[in-house]
């Protein structure tokens, strides 16, 4: 399965679900948002992590970063 078609199926799943889903597929990820919070994240890119915003508990946005 593509990193693309693995993005797209953790949007709107849970923190829980998604991470779970994004651990199952072997996907380094941090979260860089939750609701109005922003996280302090280094600026280092890293291919094979991606990069997690919530809103409510569910995921909205999901990139590499």
């Amino acid at each position: 399965m593509s990193k693309e078609v693995i993005l797209s199926s953790v949007l709107g799943k849970t923190e829980e679900e998604g991470v779970e889903y994004l651990k199952e597929n072997n996907i380094n990820y941090r979260i860089v948002r939750k609701d109005d919070t922003n996280f302090i994240v280094t600026c280092d890119f890293i291919p094979d992590r991606v990069n997690v915003e919530l809103d409510n508990d569910v995921i909205t946005y999901c990139y590499n970063a």
